[in-house]
C-alpha cells in the first residue's frame, strides 16, 4: 500500500497528528541517512507491545531529505517521517476507532449512551507519555538544541467520549469532545529540561486533552500511577 492510501486510510477516522522539531532550523543537522535510522531505532520506546514510533523494516526506505516508515496492520495504522533536519512527524490511526468495541468497553448499567467513538484514558495517557519519552531521548542525543517544539493533535474526535476500556479503571460517564475542531496541544521546552522531565511535561499535556473533553481537573496522581505501570510494563 502507498504512503498516501495509508495516510489516507488514518485520516478517514479518529488519528493522532504528533511533531517534534529543533526550534533552530539546520537543514542538514544530522549528516546521512544510516545516521538518522541509527537514532530514530536507538530513541525509540518499547515500553508496551508495540513500540513507539514503529520502525517496519520493509517500509523503511530513504527519501529526498528523510527517512520514513509505515504500517497497517489491524489497528495499528501509521505513517511517520524523520527529516535529517531533526523534525519528526507522525500520523497515526486512533486504535479505538478501528476496533469491535462490543470486545473492549466493559458492560456497564445502566447501559452509556451511543457516542461516535471512545477514547481510553489509560492509553491516551500511555501513548503521550511514549511520545515525550521520545522526544526526551533524541534531546538526549542532541539532536533537539537548543530546544524542542512539541505539538500533539487529536483529529475527527467530534462526538467521542473519553473513558475505560478496564473493568479495574472506572471513569464516570460524560467526558466527551463535542467540536468539530481538531485537539492541539504546543509547548516549547528546553532540550536539558526535556532529558530530566520529560514524564512531567507528558503529564501537562494529557491533563490539557483530557479537560478538553470536560474532565476538568483530572487527578495527576492517578494518571502519573498510570505512567509508571506503563514504564513498568505493568498494563
Amino acid at each position: 500500500m502507498s504512503s498516501e492510501e495509508v495516510i489516507n486510510r488514518i485520516r478517514s477516522r479518529g488519528y493522532w497528528r504528533v511533531e517534534i522539531r529543533p526550534t533552530m532550523f539546520e537543514k542538514l543537522r544530522i549528516p546521512t541517512f544510516s545516521e538518522a535510522r541509527e537514532l530514530v531505532q536507538s530513541c525509540k520506546v518499547q515500553w508496551g507491545g508495540w513500540d513507539y514510533p514503529h520502525w517496519n523494516e520493509a517500509s523503511a526506505q530513504n527519501m529526498s531529505d528523510w527517512v520514513e516508515s509505515q504500517e497497517d496492520w489491524e489497528h495499528h495504522i501509521e505513517h511517520w517521517r524523520f527529516y535529517r533536519s531533526g523534525q519528526f512527524v507522525h500520523l497515526f490511526a486512533l486504535h479505538e476507532d478501528h476496533l469491535d468495541l462490543r470486545e473492549v468497553l466493559p458492560t456497564r448499567y445502566p447501559a452509556r449512551r451511543p457516542r461516535a467513538g471512545y477514547v481510553s484514558y489509560v492509553w491516551a495517557t500511555h501513548k503521550v507519555t511514549e511520545i515525550l519519552e521520545f522526544a526526551s531521548r533524541l534531546a538526549n542525543k542532541h539532536a533537539l538544541r537548543p530546544s524542542a517544539f512539541i505539538s500533539i493533535g487529536l483529529y475527527n474526535l467530534k462526538d467521542h467520549e473519553l473513558t475505560s476500556f478496564s473493568a479495574s479503571r472506572h471513569l464516570d460517564d460524560g467526558y466527551v469532545y463535542s467540536m468539530e475542531d481538531p485537539i492541539v496541544i504546543e509547548r516549547e521546552i528546553p532540550q536539558d529540561e526535556l532529558v530530566v522531565n520529560a514524564g512531567s511535561f507528558a503529564l501537562d499535556f494529557i491533563v490539557e486533552i483530557f479537560e478538553r473533553f470536560n474532565w476538568n481537573n483530572p487527578p495527576r496522581q492517578i494518571l502519573a500511577e498510570e505512567q509508571k505501570r506503563l514504564r513498568e510494563r505493568r498494563l
